[in-house]
């Protein structure tokens, strides 16, 4: 199972909400401590992928090199 495309938005009042694809997830907007928790758990799985795919391309060149 894919783990869920959870995006930290920042309100206008500087709180955090929590979107997924759909939209705000209802609930986490109203309590900062949550939203912050969510907010950094989803920077950090963005920031994973981010290093992931540059894992990908650097093996991709590395093995197109090798062969």
């Amino acid at each position: 199972m894919a783990a869920p495309d959870l995006r930290p938005v920042r309100n206008s009042d500087g709180t955090w909400a929590i979107h997924d694809a759909l939209g705000e997830l209802p609930g986490y907007g109203s309590c900062d401590c949550y939203a912050d928790a969510l907010g950094h758990i989803a920077e950090l799985i963005a920031d994973a992928r981010d290093d992931r795919a540059a894992l990908d391309d650097f093996e991709a060149q590395h093995f197109a090199e090798a062969a």
